[in-house]
């Protein structure tokens, strides 16, 4: 290290940054989630949004309204999503489905993401208790539920067993089938669809929300590095982290992967990420994201296995709310007091997207 004034200034200026001030470089809910006991345990690499893939030649030929799939014009409702559901679908005589519009389980659409489209609250931050079993959350589970009854499980779960069987090849799917209207995804379609239907006509916009003048949502997950504690390479793993979720690496690695960085330069910045890609990382605008709990596991297992046993109809919503409860708040309770992070679901105020 050299001895000049310069560098021992430097020096006493990197020593000197909170990890509150370093942490501010990258996106707030990415942070969040590396967020426990007042220390933060890595850095986020990338993340993403969903978006619903719409197959623009089969919309064309059902004659369905094209500002009605334009982003311009905001998110459609569940009620428009349902009408276009009942004229598109087609069934045989036997009741098989033949072309279906969505499946509200299928890829990236999940009971989570419906519950966070009515904004249920996961966590109650003055009692310390989780809301698994709360009004809201039980009306979106038995929503879901008509929705599986309506769709008749066992036809589309048959249809999902023709057209994109367990196992099938990339180039298999319903979607690229040209079987399937509308897909719920993430940003990585992009390079599917280049690599395995390039010659699909496909438009992207925004999920369906419950009713007319709700806000566009979105909902984000994402990655992470960190280091094991004690590790014997803490140094130089520490400047490749640095490297690897700063701006410059985040710029190399997020295009071919078209993923949406978490650093707020590198998301500024539109050679940061795929040109193809510009409306998910649009959606960071308004995208949402599960809280940021030390019983984020056991949360998200349980909203799967709320979600398996609605699609099967194994159980009533009123009964799996209960057990999701059950289930997470316990544990949750070995925590306490714990509160979420001060703005968490609040727009990140230091967030600035490309212009143009």
């Amino acid at each position: 290290p050299s001895n000049t004034p310069h560098q021992h200034k430097a020096d006493k200026a990197i020593l000197t940054v909170s990890p509150e001030e370093f942490m501010s470089g990258w996106i707030n809910f990415a942070t969040d989630e590396l967020h426990y006991d007042g220390q933060y345990f890595g850095l986020p690499t990338s993340t993403d949004t969903r978006a619903m893939y719409v197959n623009m030649d089969l919309a064309t030929e059902a004659g369905i309204d094209p500002a009605l799939l334009d982003p311009k014009n905001g998110p459609m409702t569940y009620d428009q999503l349902w009408e276009i559901n009942d004229s598109f679908n087609v069934q045989d005589e036997r009741g098989t489905y033949e072309r279906v519009t969505w499946i509200p389980w299928d890829d990236q659409a999940k009971l989570i993401m419906w519950a966070m489209a009515a904004d249920v609250r996961f966590f109650d931050n003055s009692t310390g208790h989780m809301l698994l079993d709360s009004p809201e959350m039980l009306a979106v589970a038995t929503m879901y539920a008509r929705w599986i009854e309506k769709l008749d499980f066992p036809r589309m779960d048959a249809f999902k067993a023709t057209y994109q069987p367990p196992n099938a090849p990339p180039t298999q799917t319903s979607f690229f089938s040209d079987r399937q209207l509308f897909q719920i995804t993430n940003p990585g379609a992009v390079r599917s669809l280049a690599d395995y239907k390039p010659d699909m006509n496909y438009g992207v916009t925004y999920l369906p929300v419950p009713a007319d003048g709700d806000d566009p949502f979105s909902w984000s997950g994402g990655f992470a590095l960190s280091m094991p504690k004690g590790s014997s390479m803490s140094k130089p793993a520490w400047e490749l982290m640095k490297f690897y979720a700063g701006y410059e690496g985040q710029k190399i690695l997020m295009p071919p992967l078209t993923g949406i960085p978490t650093n707020l330069e590198t998301i500024a910045d539109p050679e940061g990420w795929d040109p193809r890609i510009e409306f998910f990382v649009e959606l960071l605008d308004v995208t949402r994201s599960r809280p940021p709990l030390p019983v984020g596991t056991k949360l998200w297992d349980a909203m799967e296995t709320m979600q398996g046993s609605l699609t099967q109809a194994s159980d009533t919503p009123e009964n799996l709310v209960k057990e999701a409860q059950h289930y997470v708040d316990p544990t949750m309770q070995q925590f306490v007091p714990f509160s979420l992070p001060e703005g968490f679901g609040d727009k990140d105020p230091n967030l600035k997207l490309p212009q143009g």
